[in-house]
């Protein structure tokens, strides 16, 4: 009985280690709902956002939320001159 007992537990922590690491670092779901930051790049949602936004690189840099969907690609504003 003992034997069976130490069996779900460790089925069971080995289930619950890996359902967090799917989740990512902070938990966050994996649906796609793009989201752009102050940094210009596209994250797939706000969870995944404001998780960089907590971190060393956010504070740094004041990351926020510019707005919903895709970054959009920036061109060269430079004039070519013959």
């Amino acid at each position: 009985m003992r034997f069976l007992s130490y069996i779900n537990l460790v089925v069971l922590g080995v289930l619950a280690l890996v359902l967090s690491a799917s989740a990512g670092p902070c938990g966050c779901p994996r649906s796609y709902r793009p989201v752009c930051g102050t940094d210009l790049k596209t994250y797939s949602n706000q969870c995944v956002l404001d998780c960089r936004i907590n971190s060393n690189y956010g504070r740094k840099f004041g990351l926020k939320l510019l707005r919903e969907g895709h970054c959009k690609q920036q061109q060269d504003d430079v004039d070519e001159q013959d």
